[in-house]
């Protein structure tokens, strides 16, 4: 798997050893809003992660401080129907649902908002609580 790339997503092995991999939303300049080739190197990325068999465990955070600020409004979008993209959107969205390995999102924001009981950006559970 291609460990750097320039789209904004960033995928490594774990200090823990190779069944733990990190995956990385690299914008912190945009609070990793996902651009559209961010969508689908997180498609490729979660189908890839679905076939190997030495990751037993993924982890997806976000740089800067910052999880993830929804999708990028601003980026240029492709020269497609809207509902096409919605439609690819949808796919990243069950290929990480549907990826048979354990899954943590590192959303330290919306953790402190729950503990503090206030809105946050995401919604989801994690451990410690």
């Amino acid at each position: 798997m291609d460990l750097t790339a320039d789209d904004g997503v960033l995928v490594a092995p774990h200090d823990t050893g190779p069944a733990v991999v990190t995956v990385t939303l690299n914008r912190p300049e945009r609070k990793n809003a996902v651009s559209w080739p961010m969508w689908q190197r997180l498609l490729a990325i979660f189908r890839e992660l679905a076939l190997d068999p030495v990751v037993r465990i993924v982890v997806l955070t976000g740089a800067g401080g910052d999880f993830c600020s929804g999708a990028d409004l601003a980026s240029p979008a492709p020269a497609v129907h809207p509902l096409i993209q919605m439609d690819e959107i949808n796919n990243v969205a069950l290929a990480l649902h549907r990826l048979p390995k354990i899954t943590i999102a590192d959303a330290v924001e919306a953790r402190d908002a729950f503990r503090q009981r206030r809105p946050a950006s995401f919604t989801g559970a994690w451990p410690g609580r």
